[in-house]
């Protein structure tokens, strides 16, 4: 389910469930491009004709620019804001879904 919450999928009683929740992330990657200008690397890379080096992904952090919109989640969006987590008036900053595990 994609930036949403499926309300049907609660804890019977309030027990302790396992949940899944999907958070963006940025992550980096470095690229070899043989080329003759830094503009010509870039495009390489943009148009997916750059080879990516081994291993050389890594975490950068949290994405909070994009996340679950309020719109359809204003019950869950309040119950975060009263645990004091950071709401916008749009998004749940970097959660792209929450779901129960079955």
């Amino acid at each position: 389910m994609l930036n949403t919450l499926d309300t049907t999928d609660t804890a019977p009683g309030g027990a302790p469930e396992p949940f899944l929740v999907e958070q963006y992330e940025l992550h980096m990657s470095t690229y070899r491009v043989i080329t003759t200008s830094a503009a010509e690397a870039i495009a390489k890379v943009l148009r997916g004709e750059a080879e990516l080096v081994e291993n050389s992904t890594k975490y950068v952090g949290v994405c909070d620019t994009v996340g679950m919109p309020i719109d359809g989640n204003e019950e869950l969006a309040n119950e975060l804001s009263e645990m004091d987590v950071y709401v916008d008036e749009e998004k749940i900053p970097s959660i792209r879904s929450v779901r129960h595990e079955v």
